[in-house]
């Protein structure tokens, strides 16, 4: 058994170092380009610029005295030219990454020889520009997919971009000055903020502090003004600043719990109020702009407007255009007006604060009502007594004139015929729905009762203010037809008063108060 394992030692080792050469073999063919298997399942390589891939295609070229390297790759483009440029842009950008800048890239391409060399200007749109950019050499695979219906190609294209270290060291300085300049702006700037918010001018405060973070947002190296102040130390102080003043800013919103008709304006405008709370005093905020918009519903409103010298900002809602109860208008600061900003501009944390202060308008909208005339009818009594002027008429009569309902109040119903109405005679009120002028006709009766002058106490009957009880009933009936519509009543309603006939009286004006919403509440889904 033994002797047996011995004579397969020298196989064993023969095998190992033939999966060595093998690996081996392979590995070098990858690195030059020359694979011994296909790199992608389908696909041939059917032409390259050189005959031997470059070596800073697989390894990053590094640098020498005078230069840095950046190798740039596209693969799979469609066509050369999409790869070459998608090669230089990733390149470049590699150089932008190493300034610690993000840019945009805009470039002229000077091609002679794409064999020999592609020489290509490249310039930076950004924070910096990037000089003097070569596109030292050029290299790309054409590779081939044939099938049954088509032949395609792709290429697979590498470029090697250098660029001078004096440059770099020249832009360095250049960035540091400039970032020096941006820094000191920004504490000027904040020191003017400081002076504003002294004064109580907090509009002009806000804008000073925010211009200050615009200059700081463009600085993106760490620089020193002073031994105390460097620009993350002065962001820091500035943005404290702001979350201070934010933090007093308050709003308060007036308009809501209107009524509007469909088309029709709004009777009374929305108001936003802005003030800051400085300890016991408060200073009201003017120049704010701030903006209004429907956020449920739909109208035509004042979409932009500022604050007044009252810190008031005002919004007139010209026609609301939707039926809901309720519509929501929103009014908030508008930041971006208020910085100068595009919708695109980045805005510091800090400030978008300032849009989170809101108001919200709830008012409900009603399409206009159907164009019928109302005329109203009730036969009073008070202790049997006719009442003259109609307490519980009138005050129907207010409540539909108000819930925008058209009332015809000339003419007379005498109460003899509202009895034979009352009754059931649909032929008399067709005629005095043609000759008085109405489309529908609310009638009914009110009484009242007295109910005594003394109350039961302590096993006697105590002296107390007289009181009566009041109840109304009403019918609601189409003058074309006769036909009762709906029908409402309020009984049980009591009053005191210092007479029998004051008591009386109250309790009349008092039920017709309560009947005259239940009405309003069983005309709404009718007209």
């Amino acid at each position: 058994m033994l002797k047996n394992l011995v004579s397969l030692l020298p196989l064993r080792n023969n095998m190992h170092s033939f999966f060595k050469v093998t690996i081996g073999i392979l590995v070098i063919s990858l690195i030059s380009g020359c694979a011994l298997l296909p790199l992608r399942p389908g696909w041939k390589l059917v032409e390259r610029s050189q005959k031997k891939k470059p070596s800073w295609v697989t390894k990053e070229k590094k640098a020498d005295d005078k230069y840095l390297y950046f190798s740039g790759m596209r693969t799979q483009a469609r066509r050369l030219e999409d790869g070459e440029s998608d090669a230089v842009k990733n390149a470049a950008r590699k150089i932008v990454e190493y300034f610690g800048q993000e840019g945009i890239i805009l470039y002229e391409k000077k091609r002679t020889e794409i064999e020999t060399q592609l020489l290509d200007q490249v310039k930076f749109k950004g924070a910096a520009a990037v000089r003097a950019a070569k596109l030292q050499e050029m290299y790309y695979e054409k590779w081939q997919s044939t099938t049954k219906d088509k032949i395609q190609f792709s290429y697979d294209v590498y470029v090697l971009i250098k660029y001078p270290i004096k440059e770099l060291e020249k832009e360095k300085a250049t960035q540091r000055k400039k970032a020096i300049e941006l820094t000191k702006g920004a504490l000027a700037l904040s020191q003017n903020a400081e002076r504003a918010l002294a004064q109580g001018r907090i509009r002009e405060s806000i804008s000073q502090y925010a211009r200050a973070l615009d200059f700081l947002s463009r600085v993106s190296i760490l620089v020193e003004i002073s031994p105390e102040i460097n620009n993350e130390t002065l962001k820091a102080d500035i943005r404290s600043d702001l979350e201070e003043i934010t933090s007093k800013i308050k709003t308060e919103g007036r308009g809501s719990g209107q009524e509007a008709i469909v088309k029709k304006p709004l009777k009374k405008p929305l108001t936003l109020k802005v003030s800051y709370q400085e300890k016991e005093k408060s200073i009201l905020v003017r120049g704010l702009p701030v903006t209004f918009e429907f956020v449920k519903g739909k109208g035509s409103l004042k979409t932009l407007t500022r604050t007044n010298n009252n810190g008031v900002a005002s919004c007139r809602v010209w026609r609301v255009d939707s039926s809901l109860k309720p519509n929501i208008v929103e009014g908030k600061i508008d930041i971006r007006r208020l910085l100068g900003k595009k919708k695109d501009e980045e805005i510091d944390k800090t400030l978008l604060k300032l849009a989170s202060l809101k108001e919200r308008y709830t008012f409900n909208s009603y399409l206009p009502r159907e164009k019928k005339v109302f005329f109203i009818k009730v036969i009073e009594r008070n202790l049997r007594e006719r009442v003259t002027p109609s307490l519980v008429q009138g005050e129907i009569e207010g409540g539909l004139i108000d819930d925008d309902y058209q009332l015809k109040r000339k003419g007379e119903i005498t109460d003899s015929q509202a009895r034979k109405i009352l009754k059931g005679n649909k032929t008399l009120i067709q005629n005095l729905g043609r000759e008085l002028g109405f489309d529908v006709l609310v009638i009914g009766q009110a009484r009242t009762e007295f109910l005594g002058s003394t109350i039961p106490m302590y096993g006697k009957e105590i002296e107390f203010a007289p009181g009566c009880r009041a109840s109304v009933s009403l019918k609601v009936m189409e003058a074309q037809s006769g036909r009762i519509i709906a029908s409402v009543s309020e009984g049980r309603v009591k009053e005191f008063g210092r007479t029998k006939k004051e008591a009386g009286e109250k309790a009349l004006k008092k039920a017709g108060k309560k009947i005259s919403q239940s009405l309003l509440n069983q005309l709404d889904p009718l007209f």
